[in-house]
């Protein structure tokens, strides 16, 4: 964790300083768990999001421990976690335009940020795509991966119900500071 400037870096990367370009940087001990066991001791959410700086992947590995650990939404920076998810059983997805998921692009008439009301970068509008469209797919700005069971829930289905125009996607990436 750096000792002044960025408070908000903080990672369990031994490298950080390099990677950062950070200098100063002190070391703590914290104690630590997994993804797995804190939906067993707090109960599955609807939606997980990870951010664990470099042990994203990692939190997705614990949950293949229990099939019925799987949240309906996981949305994690770490894409390389795809294959992981696929292998979870999540079947749809979205690349996220925008550095972070306060300033993530959202469908006209959104309620909330929720995952279902997200632009996809993939494709402009609000659907999800195949686990193949996002590995093809290179954007030039910041994108998190957002993943979806295969079936959506009531509050999805009743959002994607009202069918939301799509935006132009030469704008998703757009950064309004």
């Amino acid at each position: 964790m750096p000792l002044g400037g960025n408070a908000e870096v903080a990672s369990v990367s031994a490298d950080l300083d390099r990677k950062c370009g950070l200098k100063g940087c002190a070391s703590f001990v914290v104690p630590a768990t997994t993804c797995l066991d804190l939906v067993r001791d707090f109960g599955l959410p609807d939606v997980l999001k990870v951010d664990i700086e470099g042990l994203d992947s990692a939190c997705v590995a614990s949950l293949a421990r229990d099939a019925a650990a799987r949240p309906r939404y996981v949305l994690i920076e770490d894409r390389g976690a795809l294959d992981a998810l696929v292998g979870l059983g999540y079947a749809r997805f979205k690349l996220q335009a925008g550095y972070s998921v306060a300033r993530a692009a959202v469908a006209r008439g959104a309620l909330g940020g929720h995952p279902w009301e997200v632009i996809n970068a993939v494709t402009g509008r609000v659907d999800w795509s195949g686990a193949g469209a996002v590995r093809r797919f290179a954007p030039d700005g910041a994108a998190d991966l957002y993943a979806a069971l295969p079936d959506p829930g009531p509050a999805e289905a009743a959002f994607l119900a009202r069918a939301p125009p799509p935006i132009d996607p030469s704008r998703i990436f757009d950064d309004p500071t």
